[in-house]
């Protein structure tokens, strides 16, 4: 996976957020952002929403 590409964090994201694995999600969510997506994604959330009301 190319580092530099946001949305590949956030797809991968979502994917372990499938799985149920929150920690992981959260980890690819916040290099999503880090490297310049913040996009909504699930119900109108943005990806730092999510990780503040999700990722503790």
């Amino acid at each position: 996976m190319n580092p530099k590409y946001p949305a590949g964090y956030s797809n991968r994201g979502l994917c372990k957020l499938i799985l149920k694995d929150t920690l992981g999600s959260c980890h690819d969510f916040y290099e999503s952002i880090k490297n310049g997506e913040d996009n909504p994604f699930m119900n109108g959330e943005t990806l730092s929403k999510w990780i503040k009301l999700n990722c503790h």
